[in-house]
């Protein structure tokens, strides 16, 4: 969604509730009936918020190597559209075998990716690791915003993710594909 939403709560008052009020305060009934109107749009924030829908694509490579049985760390640098050069690093947890491919492992991903004035987007992904060749594995899945620091402090977002590891030689490429909300 681009641009902005605007949002109003209007509150509706019985002809009762005005008569008590234009006796409470001797005001009459339109000025009661804006006074309302005016004490609920105030109550309920701003008259207006504007969100902006962004596209996101980042590129990571580096090294990733087994910190456990079933626990991968990884890091690296690239570039990500809406942040520039990045430094990245990520902890991934294999959570069992996946039936989507021969000898697939699915695994949950924690991702974060810093710009060079130190603004940070984390992800958690949702990944299927498919073996290609012997220690070479091929992963797709999904990833959410789960925070941000400066310029992305409040950001949402989601989208695909696509990367490929050698674990022979600890090199690896990812690559996430999708949008950001401002």
């Amino acid at each position: 969604m681009c641009g902005a939403a605007a949002t109003f709560r209007i509150t509706l008052i019985s002809t009762k509730e005005v008569q008590r009020m234009r006796a409470q305060r001797g005001i009459g009934g339109v000025a009661a009936a804006v006074l309302v109107l005016a004490a609920s749009l105030i109550g309920s924030g701003p008259a207006w918020s504007a969100s902006a829908e962004v596209p996101f694509k980042a590129t990571a490579q580096g090294q990733i190597a087994f910190t456990g049985e079933t626990t991968l760390a990884w890091s690296g640098a690239g570039r990500a559209l809406q942040m520039g050069e990045v430094t990245g690093a990520g902890n991934i947890t294999l959570t069992g075998g996946d039936d989507s491919c021969p000898g697939g492992l699915a695994n949950t991903h924690v991702a974060t990716v810093t710009a060079a004035n130190g603004a940070t987007l984390t992800f958690t992904q949702t990944d299927v690791s498919c073996p290609v060749s012997p220690s070479v594995f091929h992963g797709t899945g999904h990833w959410t915003v789960t925070s941000g620091t400066g310029r992305f402090a409040g950001v949402t977002g989601h989208g695909s993710v696509v990367g490929d590891a050698n674990l022979a030689t600890g090199a690896f490429t990812i690559s996430w594909t999708g949008e950001l909300v401002l």
